[in-house]
């Protein structure tokens, strides 16, 4: 047996209780945290008609408002762009020229960041998005690519 001194606790008592805080207080190792949050964006991503090859505002039934603060959380996640990257627009549409401007603005907060809000956002104005994103498996989740930056 190994000989403690003080209030020393062995390797392996370090290690059970690491295990019992985190399965009593749901904490885990940030990178189980990390890919369960990939894994949620995904989910609403998914829902909310987002993906790799988004341009645009993707059909949707959500407020129009919702769907261009949803663009520009989605653009933050996924790509890697500095201001000068973000092309101006071609028009004056006012469409256009909101996207713009929400991608730049989102421009201050961290991929990570964004992602949970985009989470929060999609849970906010659909109702029934829990219900929906449950149905997606492991599989379904690993096929729908993104290119999520962290």
């Amino acid at each position: 047996m190994e000989e403690k001194r003080g209030g020393e606790m062995s390797a392996e008592e370090r290690e059970k209780s690491s295990r019992n805080l985190r399965e009593w207080h749901g904490f885990e190792k940030p990178e189980i945290c990390h890919q369960k949050l990939v894994d949620n964006f995904k989910r609403a991503a998914a829902c909310a008609g987002f993906n790799e090859s988004t341009t645009s505002l993707p059909p949707s039934n959500y407020p129009q408002d919702a769907m261009i603060m949803l663009y520009g959380l989605y653009k933050q996640a996924t790509e890697e762009t500095e201001f000068d990257d973000i092309p101006l627009p071609k028009s004056s549409d006012e469409l256009e020229q909101k996207l713009y401007r929400i991608r730049i603005g989102m421009l201050c907060i961290s991929p990570t960041d964004a992602m949970m809000n985009f989470v929060a956002t999609v849970e906010g104005v659909d109702p029934e998005y829990r219900a929906r994103a449950s149905s997606f498996s492991r599989e379904s989740l690993e096929q729908y690519e993104l290119n999520v930056s962290v």
